[in-house]
């Protein structure tokens, strides 16, 4: 079942009341995005999500949560997404470090910017993960690494099941 899947991950990273956002291109134009990307073969999804944030946004990210696992159809291309949140800090911007290809722009963004351009938004999820980072839905990180790709998938897999195929 989650062969046909794609799992990606994303960063909520706040400063203040703003948060870490993207501008990046895709086939329908210039979308905006939380910071993430593809977990690479043999990476968890805790290495994946800090690589694609300094990749993406040129800041080093320390992962100190897990906000949810995000599921979502896109009709156009016929395939589904389960999008992985994790939320921590932005630490540090790394001058030396150039954005991803199709990045456009890295801004800090308050909810209400973000709403404001929902139309825009890469996925409907975006918003809603937003949101239950704010409403204080986390899970703390086990620092021991127990969190590791396979126990993930064994929590979204019943959420995959519930997408059209």
């Amino acid at each position: 079942m989650m062969n046909d899947t794609d799992i990606t991950v994303s960063a909520i990273a706040r400063r203040g009341d703003e948060f870490l956002c993207i501008d990046e291109t895709n086939r329908s134009g210039v979308v905006l995005n939380l910071p993430g990307g593809h977990i690479d073969a043999g990476e968890s999804p805790e290495r994946a999500i800090v690589r694609e944030v300094l990749e993406e946004t040129c800041w080093q990210f320390e992962p100190t949560g897990f906000v949810g696992a995000y599921l979502w159809w896109d009709a156009v291309r016929e395939k589904r997404f389960v999008r992985l949140v994790y939320c921590g800090e932005a630490l540090l911007r790394r001058e030396d470090r150039e954005l991803d290809h199709g990045i456009v722009a890295v801004r800090w963004l308050t909810r209400d910017q973000v709403a404001a351009e929902a139309a825009r938004l890469r996925a409907p999820v975006v918003l809603s993960a937003i949101d239950d980072f704010l409403l204080g839905r986390r899970e703390r990180l086990h620092m021991d690494g127990s969190d590791n790709y396979e126990s993930l998938l064994h929590r979204i897999e019943p959420l995959a099941k519930r997408l059209p195929s």
